[in-house]
């Protein structure tokens, strides 16, 4: 039992740690459009914030191009 356990420690720790391990600044890349809700039009210079759910740590605020505007 205690050998169970004692795997079962070091798995959830190695996966803590490669959770933990992801940066801001990582290789992570985030697409998509920005969109009314109501008409499906795309919104040209949205403000973009990406904040974790729980505090408001987060990455930079962008401004979405408009180059998909037309």
């Amino acid at each position: 039992m205690k050998k169970v356990f004692a795997i079962a420690v070091v798995l959830l720790c190695t996966a803590a740690l490669l959770l933990g391990a992801e940066d801001w600044r990582g290789q992570n890349r985030l697409s998509g459009i920005v969109v009314e809700k109501g008409t499906g039009k795309p919104v040209p210079n949205a403000k973009i914030s990406l904040r974790i759910q729980k505090g408001a740590k987060g990455g930079p605020d962008i401004k979405a191009g408009s180059s998909a505007c037309r």
